[in-house]
């Protein structure tokens, strides 16, 4: 593999589900080169490649489904925050959730549908119950890193 290609590698393998811009910023790497070197590495197998929205995040080839899709809910802030509100509680009813998140009732019932399609979280009753809690405190204790968020912290500092 080469310098570039290794560079970039490792870089996806420290920061699951990292996108193009922050890979540049990360590696130095000119545009087109990264673009090149990441098809290169896809053609290869050694990574995969997700949508979200407009943007493509990258992640090493051994990634399953279920990691992925807890990747991309930890990369947002406040999906990040409902799983985590969701890891220290058995449930929350979704006042609860507004009133702790500070955000719309509308907002939040968005990012709830969100983590539901993810199946992540599921409605039970009047209550929203976290799914897949072992995976996800599990790839939060080991890519804190990448989430560099003072709650990502405190969590991990409460299960350690």
């Amino acid at each position: 593999m080469g310098e570039h290609k290794h560079k970039i590698y490792s870089i996806i393998v420290k920061f699951p589900g990292i996108h193009f811009r922050e890979i540049q910023r990360k590696t130095g790497i000119a545009t087109g080169s990264l673009s090149y070197n990441l098809e290169v590495l896809e053609k290869a197998k050694k990574i995969t490649v997700e949508r979200v929205g407009k943007k493509k995040v990258y992640f090493a080839e051994n990634f399953t489904k279920d990691e992925k899709e807890i990747f991309l809910a930890l990369n947002s802030k406040n999906m990040r925050r409902i799983l985590l509100l969701l890891l220290t509680t058995n449930y929350m009813t979704h006042n609860e959730i507004v009133q702790k998140m500070n955000l719309s009732p509308s907002t939040v019932s968005w990012y709830l549908k969100k983590l539901r399609e993810l199946n992540l979280v599921k409605k039970e009753g009047n209550r929203y119950v976290l799914l897949k809690r072992n995976k996800l405190k599990k790839i939060i204790k080991t890519y804190r890193e990448s989430f560099v968020d003072s709650l990502i912290e405190e969590f991990v500092e409460m299960w350690d």
